[in-house]
């Protein structure tokens, strides 16, 4: 029974760290660049 218990606690703590914060916001004065498509335009091989 206590070993249980102690699985079952140890569960509970394990997911209380899944909670969500706010939406990630980039630093003050850092313009945003996300959006970006992947992989860059520019690095695709040309069709012929």
């Amino acid at each position: 029974m206590k070993k249980i218990v102690i699985v079952a606690m140890v569960a509970v703590l394990g997911l209380t760290a899944c909670g969500k914060r706010g939406a990630p916001n980039p630093p003050e004065g850092v313009e945003s660049t996300y959006p970006k498509s992947y992989p860059k335009p520019e690095t695709l091989p040309r069709q012929q």
